[in-house]
């Protein structure tokens, strides 16, 4: 008796696994898995669609930039010491923002950079080949950037 029960059970089990194979669970296709699949696709298409929107906000401030920078004037020495980290308009690409600030702030951070009392490497570097003269003279233009934006851009 124990045989047969043992038989009619391991029977149905296998026909129920048969049965769930052929109308397929979630990992092996059926509705539950285009459910999975559909999820998966919705998910890439919005994560598609949030890195297209990126690209062209990435885009469209780069061009607002370039714009800009065409009636944004800035003298030689500006552009050779300070432009290519802090952008041509003192916006920051890998440095700090500089537009706002005062000519006083400007000069006292340069000063403090140049003697080492604000530790960085870079600005260090940069400001030890320039004079005093020179420190003042970029201190006073980025000082001035806002009027400059006010009226040239």
């Amino acid at each position: 008796m124990r045989h047969i029960i043992v038989l009619v059970s391991s029977i149905f089990i296998i026909y129920l696994m048969v049965y769930t194979y052929n109308i397929g669970g979630a990992y092996h296709g059926g509705h539950a898995g285009d459910i999975i699949k559909n999820l998966s696709t919705k998910e890439k298409e919005l994560s598609d669609k949030k890195e297209d929107e990126n690209i062209t906000s990435q885009l469209k401030i780069l061009q607002d930039k370039t714009n800009n920078t065409a009636k944004f004037k800035v003298s030689t020495l500006y552009i050779q010491k300070c432009a290519s980290c802090h952008g041509i308009n003192g916006h920051g690409i890998i440095g700090r923002k500089l537009f706002g600030q005062s000519q006083k702030e400007i000069y006292t951070k340069m000063q403090e950079y140049k003697t080492g009392k604000i530790k960085n490497v870079v600005m260090q570097q940069i400001l030890e080949n320039i004079t005093d003269e020179q420190v003042q003279e970029l201190s006073n233009e980025i000082g001035n950037f806002i009027n400059l934006n006010k009226k040239d851009i």
